[in-house]
C-alpha cells in the first residue's frame, strides 16, 4: 500500500491518495497518522480521502475498529469532514458505513473535483 497525504493551504482541507490494495488494518492505520500528525497540529475543515485507484479488501464489519479510533477523537472530528472518492462498486463500504455511523458527516463521490465542490460550499456560513 502507500499513500500521499496534500494539505492544500488555501483551502484548509488535506488531501490523500491511495493506490493498490489495502486492507483494514492499512485504513486503521492511516487514521492514526492522519489523526497524530495532521489533524492534532492544524484545525482543517476535512479530508478527501481518493480511492480511484485503491481496491479495498474490506467488509462493513472491519469498520467497528475505525469507528472505535474515531469516536475516541471525536471532540478532534466535530464538525470535520470526511469525504471518500471511489469509482468501484466493490469500493462501495465506505457509504454503508457512513448509514450506519451518521455521527460522522461522510460523503462519497467519484471525483475529487466534485468532492473539493463539496467540501468547500458545506463549509460556508
Amino acid at each position: 500500500m502507500s499513500y500521499t497525504v496534500d494539505y492544500s493551504e488555501e483551502k484548509n482541507y488535506l488531501i490523500r491518495k491511495f493506490q493498490g490494495k489495502l486492507n483494514p488494518n492499512d485504513i486503521k492505520s492511516t487514521w492514526e497518522y492522519l489523526i497524530e500528525e495532521k489533524l492534532k497540529k492544524h484545525r482543517y475543515i476535512g479530508v478527501i480521502s481518493d480511492y480511484t485507484n485503491a481496491e479495498l479488501n474490506m467488509e462493513l464489519d472491519d469498520f467497528d475498529h475505525l469507528l472505535v479510533l474515531l469516536k475516541k477523537n471525536s471532540e478532534l472530528l466535530e464538525n470535520f469532514k470526511i469525504v471518500v472518492v471511489m469509482n468501484s462498486p466493490i469500493n462501495s463500504v465506505f457509504p454503508l458505513f457512513s448509514l450506519r455511523y451518521s455521527q460522522f458527516d461522510i460523503k462519497s463521490f467519484s471525483t475529487v473535483e466534485a468532492a473539493k465542490i463539496w467540501m468547500l460550499e458545506s463549509s460556508k456560513p
